[in-house]
């Protein structure tokens, strides 16, 4: 029951993203697409026993982690606009999200990464966060990208200590023409 209305709220936030920046793309005179959707997996679950199944994993499936993904992008641009809405994380924490532009194959270690920051972002009071990225200047062809999303803390000297994998999404599928 708790996984379905998460998953409503999230579709909801990303809705409520998507409205500014359609109002973005209309001043193109091109209309706005949704290219792909989807979900976000624990990672224990998208690559067991791997490297991925340790404290921070089973803390996030403890707490009910999810998320969900849109790739949005205008006709006939060569860019993308990907929005990513995640719950049932560490109220008030920060954490990473990184870009997989080679997709993967869920159960296959070996197609994970190479891994590119693309930004952070702060969870809310719940445990919910939103994070938005443009990917310019993409030539034409077909792409399977993956998102992850990681938890991130510093000890007092502002050292990085943890930055482990919590979410790892489907591929993001789409083509530029």
């Amino acid at each position: 029951m708790r996984s379905s209305r998460s998953l409503v709220m999230l579709a909801v936030v990303l809705a409520a993203l998507a409205v500014p920046v359609s109002s973005t793309f209309a001043g193109s005179g091109k209309p706005r697409a949704i290219t792909d959707a989807g979900l976000f997996g624990l990672p224990t679950d998208v690559f067991p026993a791997t490297k991925y199944v340790n404290s921070h994993t089973a803390e996030a499936a403890l707490m009910g982690a999810e998320g969900s993904f849109t790739v949005g992008q205008p006709a006939n641009f060569g860019w993308v606009g990907i929005w990513v809405a995640v719950g049932g994380l560490i109220p008030n924490a920060t954490y990473r999200a990184y870009l997989d532009q080679t997709g993967i194959v869920a159960g296959d270690l070996s197609t994970a990464g190479p891994c590119q920051l693309k930004g952070t972002f702060i969870t809310d009071a719940s445990g919910n966060g939103v994070f938005y990225y443009e990917v310019l200047d993409l030539t034409p062809g077909t792409y399977a990208w993956s998102l992850y999303i990681n938890k991130i803390a510093y000890d007092r000297s502002g050292k990085l200590v943890v930055n482990h994998t919590v979410l790892i999404s489907e591929n993001l599928d789409f083509t530029i023409e």
